[in-house]
């Protein structure tokens, strides 16, 4: 008989958690992370960093880079990897990520379609979200 059981029998209130924990191990391709950094250097970024360099062609994903400016008084350089693309990827799947809270859930279902479909949809700016996430623990800009 096991404790709960027991608790039963005794007439013990037994209350379960109201929430549980548990951890996912998911592969993402390295070709659909590095397709993510190229739409988001293409097209999503553009409007608060300047590329400075930008590796793509031929490459294997891990291989693919971009350096980039940010767009400000004092300009920081970044450099986006593949690295970069997961990491925010896993920062708004774990609404780790700095944001609007109205956000949030949107962001973090975004992510979670993009790792569970490779086939999923996104546009410019999900990739400009999931580079910030990666970069800067938050979605600083737009």
């Amino acid at each position: 008989m096991t404790v709960i059981e027991r608790q039963v029998l005794e007439g013990v209130v037994v209350h379960p958690p109201k929430t549980y924990t548990f951890t996912v191990d998911i592969e993402v391709a390295g070709s659909v992370l590095a397709d993510i950094l190229t739409t988001a250097v293409e097209g999503g970024i553009n409007y608060w960093c300047s590329v400075e360099q930008y590796r793509w062609q031929k490459r294997e994903p891990q291989d693919v880079y971009a350096v980039i400016r940010e767009d400000m008084d004092v300009p920081l350089q970044h450099t986006i990897t593949v690295a970069t693309i997961r990491e925010g990827l896993y920062r708004l799947i774990r609404r780790e990520a700095k944001c609007h809270l109205s956000e949030a859930d949107a962001l973090k279902q975004m992510a979670l379609d993009i790792v569970c479909d490779p086939d999923a949809d996104y546009d410019a700016g999900d990739a400009d979200n999931i580079v910030q996430a990666g970069l800067f623990n938050e979605i600083a800009y737009g």
